[in-house]
């Protein structure tokens, strides 16, 4: 698909103090993308032990990818909307199980579609060298 711009920190329609984080318009319509980030490691190697806060707390003051659907579902926007986590995998620390329990918690708020998952590797970063990128667009 090709889009024809892409913007950022759109203002949500229902909560101007709000941001949404991309716009894709295209031929279809516009997409609007909330993302986050799922990294259980520090740069310097250390666990990132409040990481999972950021993808499934229930919380809307913690701004997580959980709370982000809901966000989306109630925003106003026209258009299509997708969630996106982004993440590294570690020895001994797969995505999967992050992913599984997101989707799990998500599906009791939001219709959710399956997900579009594309993986990397070998990346330079001596500890964030290989992971995936999660979408799921999240029906309305």
């Amino acid at each position: 698909m090709v889009y024809g711009s892409a913007k950022v920190n759109v203002p949500y329609p229902n909560a101007i103090r709000q941001r949404c984080d991309l716009a894709l318009d295209s031929a279809h319509g516009t997409w609007y993308v909330e993302a986050k980030m799922m990294r259980l490691m520090g740069d310097n190697g250390k666990a990132n032990d409040n990481i999972l806060t950021h993808i499934l707390s229930p919380y809307s003051q913690h701004r997580s990818a959980l709370t982000d659907c809901e966000k989306l579902s109630k925003s106003g926007f026209l258009g299509r909307y997708a969630i996106l986590i982004f993440g590294y995998e570690y020895p001994g620390w797969p995505l999967v199980p992050t992913m599984s329990a997101f989707e799990c918690l998500a599906r009791e708020r939001v219709s959710l579609s399956a997900p579009v998952v594309a993986t990397f590797k070998q990346l330079i970063h001596p500890i964030h060298a290989a992971g995936a990128v999660y979408v799921w667009e999240i029906k309305h």
